[in-house]
């Protein structure tokens, strides 16, 4: 076998290692309009996760928030429009603070899950 071949196999071989994730996040592509039951809870400081039926949303800020970490209600909203949640152009807002949104990214269901479990403790 030459060179090629070998390394040809040994990348097929190691794309066959890695997990494979069905679910795995995906950036969100166009602003969606969230419910009024829509529910949330923190990842730290940094992330806002939301359940919206059966959607789920990982929302970063791109460092810490104070929104999160001052309240326990916040606000989702672009503009003037409540419960508008975009990629870019939304904010996180509570009573004395706000916080821009960096990046919006949808999630399965089990990892919003671990998330509220662990809040819970």
């Amino acid at each position: 076998m030459n060179k090629t071949t070998i390394l040809l196999a040994g990348l097929i071989l190691a794309g066959h290692l890695l997990p494979v994730d069905a679910k795995a996040s995906q950036p969100l592509a166009n602003c969606v309009q969230l419910s009024n039951a829509h529910e949330g809870t923190r990842s730290g400081t940094q992330y806002l996760l939301l359940k919206d039926g059966d959607t789920h949303y990982r929302v970063g800020f791109g460092g810490s928030c104070d929104a999160l970490a001052r309240s326990s209600i916040v606000q989702v909203a672009t503009g003037r429009e409540k419960n508008k949640l975009c990629a870019k152009g939304s904010n996180v807002s509570s009573r004395t603070d706000f916080c821009p949104v960096r990046s919006v990214e949808t999630i399965d269901a089990d990892e919003y899950a671990r998330v509220a479990r662990r809040n819970r403790r």
